[in-house]
This record gives structure tokens, C-alpha cells and sequence, in this order.
């Protein structure tokens, strides 16, 4: 008799079964973990069948390849990885009330695509920063030295709860903060040549700064 140690199998109508995050589809609603007592049982039958656990935990707002480049090296620790996604609640608290650029439910299937994320989680604006450690208990927690929310004193007063912690360097030169502030600045010197060609169309002089560049001084001073 096949034993799946708590791993449910798929219904009569082929829904995804939490089996298929062994597998190699993209598998979101398996992957997709929303109730942690769930996510608790699933992560002890991995460990009962000899996987190695990898927790790693952040935004991935605006996807980038550091994002891809890191979340390879964080896979590479182990044979599962589980990786923690910031609600858009919980990224507007910590990161500011433009944030997050992607929505948590795109950011979350954008994930699972990713061929080496296993499992998802999203961490809510209430919980605990530690609560996702201590509840999966990772072989290996993976961090990088760009996050603020867990410096040395959270490592070490989480590292009970963990096998090993591996922190990792900016996997690229690109961030999304950066990505997004250049962003804005392509859109705001369109706009400004924007105005410029509608006010040289209706016959308005332009040789002094369009109001954008105007406005750009006044903040200066």
C-alpha cells in the first residue's frame, strides 16, 4: 500500500494534489499553501521522506533576475523550497504605501513558475517575523545581506529553529527599488517631451523647461 505521509492525493475531478509539488508544473494551487496547520503537516511528511527543507522569505515585487539568480542559489541548499511571500498589507508596512508594484496574488503565481520554488506561503501584516521560521523548522534558512527585517540578533535568536543559516550576497546590480525609480524616471521624461510636442502643436512657445522640469527645480531649492 502506497503511503503518502499526509501529502494529498488529486480528487476524482484531477484538481492538483499536493503530491504535484515534487513535480515540475508550475502545480499553483498545490503549491499554495493558505493555512499553515496545513503547511506544518505537509513540510513534516517531506521531512519523513528524506527531502532536505530550505526556507527563504521576502517580497519578489517586480521580478527581476537577482530574484531568479537568488532563488536558484537558495534551491541549491537543499532538495525543498519554501519560500515566504510578503502580503501587499505586510510589504506596505515595512516598505511604504507605493509598495508593493505587484500584487500579492500575481506575485505569488509569478513564484510558482519559477522552476525552483516548491512550496508558497504568504505572511500577513499580523503575524510574528519569526513565525514562518519556527513553524517549517528549515534544514537551511536562507537570507540575503539586503534584508532589513532579519540582522544578526533575529539570526541568532531564531537559529534554534534552524539546521543552518546561509545568507547570501545581491545575486545582481539590479533591485526592484532601483528598477522602479528608473522606471519613474523614463515615465516622467516622456512626459515632459510629451508636452512639449502637444505645446509646439498648438503653436505654444517651448523655449523655456516644460512644467515638469519646472516643477523639478522648484523642489530643488
Amino acid at each position: 500500500m502506497e503511503r503518502s505521509y499526509g501529502m494529498k492525493k488529486a480528487d476524482k475531478n484531477g484538481s492538483s494534489s499536493r503530491k504535484d509539488i515534487l513535480g515540475i508544473s508550475d502545480a499553483f494551487e498545490a503549491r499554495l499553501f493558505k493555512e499553515r496547520s496545513e503547511l506544518v503537516a505537509a513540510i513534516d511528511a517531506l521531512k519523513m521522506l528524506g527531502h532536505r527543507i530550505v526556507l527563504t522569505m521576502g517580497v519578489w515585487d517586480l521580478p527581476h533576475i537577482g530574484h531568479c539568480r537568488y532563488l536558484r542559489e537558495a534551491r541549491s541548499k537543499g532538495d525543498i523550497l519554501v519560500v515566504g511571500v510578503d502580503s501587499d498589507a505586510l510589504t506596505r508596512k515595512t516598505k511604504g504605501p507605493n509598495r508593493p508594484t505587484v500584487p500579492e496574488d500575481e506575485r505569488l503565481e509569478m513564484l510558482a513558475n519559477i522552476r525552483w520554488v516548491d512550496i508558497l506561503a504568504l505572511r500577513s501584516e499580523n503575524e510574528h517575523p519569526d513565525l514562518l521560521v519556527q513553524q517549517v523548522k528549515p534544514d537551511v534558512w536562507v537570507t540575503s545581506n539586503t534584508t532589513r527585517m532579519f540582522r544578526s540578533d533575529a539570526k541568532k535568536r531564531l537559529g534554534k529553529y534552524c539546521g543552518e543559516i546561509v545568507t547570501l550576497d545581491a545575486q545582481a546590480t539590479i533591485s526592484t527599488t532601483a528598477r522602479i525609480s528608473q522606471l519613474e524616471r523614463t515615465g516622467v521624461s516622456q512626459l515632459g517631451r510629451d508636452l512639449v510636442e502637444l505645446l509646439e502643436k498648438h503653436g505654444v512657445a517651448t523655449t523655456s523647461p516644460p512644467p515638469i522640469a519646472l516643477s523639478k527645480k522648484r523642489r530643488g531649492k
